[in-house]
């Protein structure tokens, strides 16, 4: 992981402890793919595109540039193409924010970190005003 030279020590913690815990679950394969997307692919684009970001607690436009970055792929030589995996690699980057989160309820040690992720996803489920809520 260091390989990838994350700047926030903070960000950085969590991401090695959450991997750690992840790891023994998982086979060598999917374990690199793990870091490859929760690393390179989300943190280290987050930290290129916004740095000084300190925070898991991502503001919405953040998070949003992301996810369009991570629709395409810009190749050497300029062309840009559809990427594949793309929801594979949002779902990814998903359930780290949903395991952490719920393991704060168990476990004290994820509280601040996780009850600032909870404290996020419950305000962004919130009915947006001026939109029209869709019923289910």
């Amino acid at each position: 992981m260091d390989s990838y030279g994350v700047r926030c020590d903070p960000v950085r913690d969590v991401l090695v402890r959450y991997l750690d815990h992840k790891r023994p679950a998982l086979d060598y394969n999917s374990f690199r793919n793990l870091v490859t997307v929760l690393v390179g692919l989300f943190w280290v684009d987050i930290e290129r595109h916004h740095p000084g970001i300190e925070t898991l607690q991502l503001p919405a436009e953040v998070a949003e540039g992301w996810k369009q970055r991570m629709r395409v792929l810009v190749l050497r030589d300029g062309r840009v193409k559809p990427r594949r995996f793309y929801l594979t690699r949002l779902v990814t980057v998903r359930a780290f924010y949903l395991d952490i989160a719920e393991w704060a309820l168990e476990d004290p040690t994820w509280a601040p970190v996780g009850r600032a992720l909870s404290h996020t996803a419950r305000r962004d489920r919130r009915p947006r005003q001026g939109k029209a809520q869709s019923h289910r």
